[in-house]
């Protein structure tokens, strides 16, 4: 059992408030408190239908990975080799993955997905998970945590039209 410093919960708490604010200015809006909808750029070309999410079911997966150096090429290939897989499943609604710094053998994968039940229960009987187990398999032995998370509700972010006039 691997023990937790404060300084190490706030830090993968600041990472879910990234993915969460990562998630919103992709396309996530939110309405009515208590749920939210996709919005396509353009809703021709969006892989997934349209479709009303309840947020308080929606979660965040978090999986964070130690992969050698000699490896780190074929890991990320093999996630930009899922992405499709991801984006035609009802119940993935993104990723994003992550790259330490000081670290860079440390890899945070981080899913949202529709509910728990969507993710073990949809995507796992999915025609495509398959082929999506078959190309990370090689990096499970590398996991150092897989858990899922809900959101606490509190975010906050500089927005981009902000940054360019923000001074130091």
């Amino acid at each position: 059992m691997k023990c937790h410093s404060p300084q190490d919960r706030w830090d993968e708490a600041g990472m879910v408030v990234l993915f969460v604010a990562a998630l919103l200015a992709i396309g996530l809006t939110f309405f009515d408190g208590a749920r939210c909808r996709l919005d396509a750029p353009d809703r021709e070309t969006f892989a997934l239908p349209r479709k009303t999410i309840n947020t308080k079911s929606m979660i965040t997966e978090v999986i964070r990975y130690k992969v050698p150096a000699a490896q780190a090429a074929a890991f990320e290939e093999a996630y930009k080799k899922t992405e499709p897989i991801l984006q035609n499943s009802s119940h993935c609604l993104g990723y994003s993955l992550f790259r330490g710094v000081e670290e860079p053998e440390n890899w945070m994968l981080m899913l949202s997905w529709d509910s728990v039940e969507g993710h073990e229960q949809g995507f796992r009987l999915d025609p495509g998970f398959r082929e999506f187990f078959g190309l990370v398999k090689p990096f499970l032995g590398q996991v150092q945590e897989m858990k899922h998370y809900h959101a606490s509700g509190l975010n906050w972010s500089r927005s981009s039209q902000n940054l360019s006039t923000f001074e130091i």
